[in-house]
């Protein structure tokens, strides 16, 4: 008998073991991850060493964001290159990652003195001698420990006008409102585990106010004293409520997809697909915009932090104000 409760105690240890390794190896992995994105920002992008491309971006790497086209890894390279050329102090700043098994997400800041021309979008543009910043949200999709895709999203227009190259005509540009965003801080995680809770949130935030006009859910889900800070402006919980009605109204079929999302700790970032007809006319100020009766797309990623009881208290978000002015026809391509 004592024989076979020793069997049955090596056996419950072997088992216990067993079942912690998977646990283990997968945490192990998604820290891997986190220092590979934390070296795509400091040995490619600070550095502009290529080095170790090799170890950090997939030979197939496809980027989708920096201009009308994708890039490859070459492109990519060649894109950070033209960085340092037209800004030699150019520097990134990692200000929030979060990691997960096949995706990362990271919100940069990107910083430099616009020194030399710079081609963008097979524009040369001339310098002004201005320091430049703007900030970056990103996911990155891992494959075979490497990144294999990054979906970036950051405020074209706002690069633009810091460049003097901004395309507003002035009346236009008169009207249409930036924000603005001081560097933050990713502070120390206050809840574990809660990450199916901050989805759960951000889903039915997207599913019920934005896809179906059920403004409660923003109440519900969104602090009293929630912020938004993104490129058109930073707003509170109830003007945020107000872009959302707007937007219904001008897109009557409007719906945002999320095709993917990374949650860890406090934060949770999502991409988010907008699409739906412009088929109400657009009315601001002295200007009035006619419906171009055209589907839309518009691309958000979204930075949210979530306080102990699950509730958001404040996003970024960062996409192409350029492109969505284009879309809407109150400026040509």
């Amino acid at each position: 008998m004592p024989i076979q409760r020793g069997w049955r105690f090596i056996a419950l240890c072997l088992f216990c073991l067993l079942s912690v390794q998977p646990v283990f190896a997968q945490g192990v992995q998604i820290e891997k991850q986190r220092q590979i994105v934390t070296r795509l920002y400091a040995e490619l992008f600070s550095a502009a060493d290529f080095a170790s491309a090799d170890t950090i971006l997939a030979p197939s790497y496809v980027n989708h964001g920096y201009g009308s086209a994708d890039l490859s890894r070459q492109d990519f390279m060649t894109w950070i290159e033209s960085l340092h050329a037209a800004m030699p102090d150019f520097k990134a700043s990692v200000e929030v990652l979060m990691v997960e098994d096949t995706w990362a997400a990271s919100r940069v800041r990107f910083t430099g003195t616009f020194t030399n021309a710079w081609t963008l979008n097979n524009t040369t543009y001339k310098p002004n001698g201005k320091p430049i910043v703007w900030m970056l949200n990103i996911m990155h999709r891992f494959e075979n420990r490497v990144i294999a895709e990054d979906f970036t999203a950051f405020d074209y227009l706002g690069l633009l006008q810091q460049m003097d190259a901004s395309p507003l005509p002035a009346v236009i540009s008169a009207l249409v409102q930036s924000g603005e965003v001081n560097p933050i801080e990713m502070p120390p995680a206050v809840t574990t585990g809660q990450e199916a809770v901050h989805r759960e949130a951000l889903t039915h935030v997207i599913n019920d106010a934005l896809n179906n006009g059920d403004y409660t859910a923003i109440d519900t889900y969104m602090a009293a004293d929630y912020r938004t800070y993104e490129p058109f402006g930073n707003f509170t919980r109830e003007q945020f409520k107000g872009v959302v009605k707007a937007l219904r109204t001008l897109i009557p079929d409007l719906h945002v997809d999320i095709p993917a999302s990374v949650a860890e700790g406090d934060w949770l970032a999502a991409r988010l697909v907008y699409t739906g007809t412009f088929s109400t006319p657009l009315e601001a100020g002295p200007l009035v915009v006619p419906a171009t009766n055209k589907p839309i797309r518009l691309i958000i990623n979204v930075f949210v932090h979530f306080n102990t009881d699950g509730i958001g208290f404040e996003d970024y978000k960062e996409y192409n104000r350029l492109g969505w002015l284009v879309q809407a026809g109150v400026i040509k391509g």
